[in-house]
């Protein structure tokens, strides 16, 4: 907001005590006191909010569409590094919802970021150069200590488990059908 002159200010003065009315920041009109929130900082504006009520909504509403629109943008990068890197868990194959997938660093010496929606896109894939996609199941367990495996670097970027041909684990190679045998195998004891 640019800096009111000695006359502004004369003249917003003026117009509050002999009319009550107060200035919007915002739409910049003078408006009766009424329309104006009332401030617990006495000296803003005569008591008041600096934007009108009209105004002050159309504020509010503009900042929640920016965080809404910095959400999709997160989103869509997030999505074009996991197509990059297969697009789904390279444990169990698990892929309908991007959010259940999250990048699982190799080596946690080089983590250089913890974040990736605060930093560009070509960061971003230097970062996810150095990750495997997990979903957030075998990430947990990963953590917990119930499995471990040996990582492999991928051609482009990325890594991805080595597969091993004596566990009874579930890969991301393996076909629908197949995966849904072992699931049964496991859990039903067939």
């Amino acid at each position: 907001m640019p800096k009111l002159s000695l006359d502004e200010k004369q003249l917003r003065d003026e117009m509050f005590h002999e009319q009550g009315m107060i200035w919007c920041a915002d739409c910049r009109q003078f408006k009766p006191a009424e329309y104006f929130y009332k401030s617990s900082f006495v000296r803003s504006n005569y008591g008041h909010k600096s934007y009108c009520k009209d105004c002050a909504v159309n504020v509010r509403n503009a900042r929640y569409n920016q965080g809404a629109r910095n959400k999709q943008r997160h989103r869509d990068k997030k999505w074009k590094m996991l197509q990059l890197v297969g697009g789904k868990c390279c444990r169990c194959g698990y892929n309908e919802f991007e959010a259940g997938l999250d990048f699982h660093h190799v080596d946690p010496t080089e983590k250089d970021i913890t974040k990736f929606s605060n930093i560009g896109l070509e960061k971003a894939m230097a970062e996810v150069d150095k990750c495997v996609v997990l979903c957030r199941n075998c990430h947990t367990t990963l953590h917990a200590g119930e499995w471990s495996t040996t990582f492999i670097k991928r051609d482009g970027i990325g890594w991805t488990i080595a597969a091993d041909p004596g566990t009874t684990r579930i890969y991301a190679d393996t076909s629908d059908d197949q995966r849904r045998a072992e699931h049964s195998r496991i859990f039903n004891g067939d």
